[in-house]
C-alpha cells in the first residue's frame, strides 16, 4: 500500500519545506518526483540551485523528451503533470487528483494550517485520500519527519 505522509505547514513557506524535505530523501538515496503547477516549476528550479551555496541537489525539470532516455534523468524531477516515469517519493508542492498518481512508494502532501481554505482544501485531498483505499495516511510535523528521515 503507497503511503502519504501530510506534513504540517504552519506558515507560508512551503517552499523551503519542499526544499528541506528533498535534500533529506536525496541524502538517502531516493529519487524524487516533485510536482508543481507550471508556474511554480521555476521558482522551485531556482530555490534548489540556490539553497545553499555549498550544496548541490541534482535537479531538472522535466521535458517531454526526457521519457526517451530515463536513465541519463537527475534524481530529483520536477514535474508539471503525472509522467510515465518511475520514482521512489512523489511531493505535492501543488495539489494532483488522487487518480493521476502514479505508483509512488511515498507520497508528501502538505496540511497547510496557516490559512483557512487552505487548511479546507488539505482536510478535503485527505478525506479522498483516505476514501479511495488506496493510500496508508499519516500526519507529521517537518521536524519530526525530518528526524524519521534522518533515522531510516
Amino acid at each position: 500500500m503507497q503511503k502519504i505522509i501530510f506534513i504540517e505547514l504552519p506558515v507560508a513557506r512551503k517552499e523551503q519545506y519542499v526544499t528541506d524535505i528533498t535534500e533529506s530523501l536525496f541524502a538517502l538515496n531516493k529519487s524524487i518526483h516533485i510536482f508543481a503547477q507550471k508556474n511554480n516549476l521555476v521558482a522551485l528550479d531556482r530555490l534548489l540551485w540556490v539553497r545553499k551555496p555549498d550544496s548541490f541537489l541534482p535537479h531538472a525539470i522535466f521535458q517531454e523528451s526526457d521519457q526517451e532516455n530515463p536513465d541519463l534523468l537527475e534524481p530529483i524531477l520536477l514535474i508539471d503533470r503525472p509522467v510515465r516515469l518511475t520514482a521512489d517519493v512523489l511531493i505535492l508542492h501543488d495539489p494532483l487528483p488522487v487518480d493521476q498518481i502514479g505508483s509512488y512508494e511515498i507520497i508528501i502532501d502538505f496540511a497547510e494550517l496557516y490559512d483557512q481554505n487552505r487548511l479546507k482544501d488539505s482536510r478535503q485531498r485527505y478525506k479522498v485520500f483516505r476514501d479511495s483505499g488506496r493510500f496508508d495516511l499519516s500526519f507529521e510535523k517537518l521536524g519530526s519527519f525530518l528526524k524519521l528521515i534522518k533515522a531510516s
